[in-house]
């Protein structure tokens, strides 16, 4: 029959003599399981939440914040040595049960910078999340003078860094050092904030402008041309290694940099193997790469 009837195989008796057909019948081939689990592996730290269900699809949502004694928490991460970085804004894209690795970097000592008590601190800013992995960054950029808010009582963690942004962290971060170069670019002007530190990472090879004439200031900053302004603040060294991120263009003027900065600790992409170059960067992770490139 076409719907019922008795499921015949082929090692069924046939019972009668007369001619008779056989109907098909079907099931959707379709996994309707979606979820899985999650296990958070703290990598020498402890973690109150071992565990928890995520779905295909969807972002992973809240996760769990690890502590290690000695050590800053740096994010979830897909290996316990490199991987890719796994966050709250990630989206999950298997289903098969799987685990994420807490990554550390050693406390202050270990750090190759001038960190100084808190004196202007950054209880007043509203915007940044406890246990975030930016805490640190954004308190030695603030005390250091490197940047300090948006506002009064923001940090403005999630917005775009600009062109003009990061080439006066770059700047401030090595002395503000004076220049010597004459101005080239039609958008970049004297009274501008950033008027000395564009022309010293220029000076510098950090960066160039957008054309001849222009450097494109309020432009965002790609992740990619972060990495590489801060590979090239180190001379750009020579770099060793592979990594599994599959949305890099072979032979990008990034690459070298990408992989320096996986070395290196300064990011390990953004999730599901990837490194997302053309995404724009945040002040948070600027000023979180700018604090790890200063490790010993």
């Amino acid at each position: 029959m076409k719907s019922g009837g008795s499921k015949v195989t082929s090692s069924t008796k046939v019972t009668q003599s007369k001619d008779h057909a056989l109907y098909a019948h079907w099931s959707r081939d379709v996994d309707t399981s979606t979820s899985c689990t999650v296990t958070f592996d703290a990598n020498g730290g402890s973690v109150k939440t071992n565990s928890k269900k995520v779905t295909k699809g969807e972002l992973y949502g809240t996760l769990p914040t690890p502590v290690r004694d000695g050590y800053d928490f740096d994010g979830w991460h897909t290996s316990k040595s490199g991987g890719s970085w796994i966050t709250s804004t990630t989206t999950v894209a298997q289903t098969q049960d799987h685990t994420l690795y807490a990554h550390w970097s050693r406390d202050d000592e270990d750090y190759n910078v001038s960190y100084t008590e808190p004196n202007n601190g950054i209880d007043q800013f509203t915007d940044l999340d406890d246990g975030a992995f930016y805490l640190k960054p954004v308190e030695w950029a603030v005390n250091e003078g490197i940047t300090s808010g948006i506002s009064n009582n923001t940090f403005g963690t999630d917005e775009p860094c600009t062109r003009a942004q990061i080439v006066t962290f770059l700047w401030r971060a090595a002395g503000s050092p004076e220049i010597r170069s004459v101005n080239p670019f039609d958008d970049v002007n004297r009274n501008d904030y950033y008027y000395d530190a564009v022309l010293w990472a220029v000076e510098q090879g950090i960066t160039s402008g957008t054309s001849d004439d222009t450097f494109s200031p309020d432009m965002p900053c790609t992740r990619a041309q972060a990495v590489s302004f801060l590979y090239r603040e180190k001379d750009s060294p020579s770099v060793r290694g592979t990594n599994s991120f599959i949305d890099l263009t072979p032979g990008a003027y990034y690459a070298d940099a990408v992989q320096w900065s996986v070395n290196n600790g300064v990011t390990a992409g953004t999730g599901d193997n990837t490194f997302s170059p053309d995404q724009d960067c945040t002040r948070a992770e600027i000023v979180t790469f700018m604090y790890r490139s200063r490790k010993k």
